[in-house]
């Protein structure tokens, strides 16, 4: 009737091990998620503790800032953009000797740098620098919001 080969044997077995294998790791990453398990760590910055986030975090939360201020066709969340959380931001990036975080350091420190002295000339292509580098599909910047809707201290 049903001739099974060795290979035919070879080939569901493997197949089935792969699902089982699938199966388990997506309700672990789901648990740890749920559980509110956040791959992030501390630095102490003059006896006060700050919690480090991850690059892509990083990025997002720049990203989100950026869209307050940006033209585009889409815009996917926003963050409020502070002095004090730009100046986090720094500390962060700084702080993040990943070699993930090594090939973005330069450009990230220049976009927070040049948000903290209020200068948003360039917020269109910090935007777009940090929406490709998330690997954006739409919503790519065209511009910049008039000059009232942009922070107080800038320029």
């Amino acid at each position: 009737m049903f001739r099974i080969t060795k290979l035919k044997l070879g080939v569901t077995l493997i197949v089935g091990v792969v699902a089982v294998l699938s199966v388990i790791g997506v309700n672990a990453m789901s648990s740890k998620r749920i559980a509110g398990e956040n791959p992030s760590y501390a630095v102490d910055r003059g006896g006060e503790q700050l919690s480090i986030l991850p690059k892509k975090d990083v990025m997002v939360e720049m990203h989100e800032m950026a869209n307050n201020y940006v033209v585009a066709s889409t815009v996917w969340g926003t963050e409020e953009m502070t002095l004090e959380r730009i100046e986090e931001l720094i500390v962060e990036v700084n702080s993040d000797e990943s070699a993930t975080m090594a090939e973005y350091k330069t450009r990230l420190l220049e976009i927070l740098t040049g948000w903290k002295g209020g200068d948003f000339t360039k917020l269109a292509a910090d935007h777009n620098y940090l929406w490709y580098a998330l690997d954006g599909t739409v919503g790519r910047a065209t511009g910049v919001k008039d000059n009232e809707d942009l922070p107080a201290w800038s320029i």
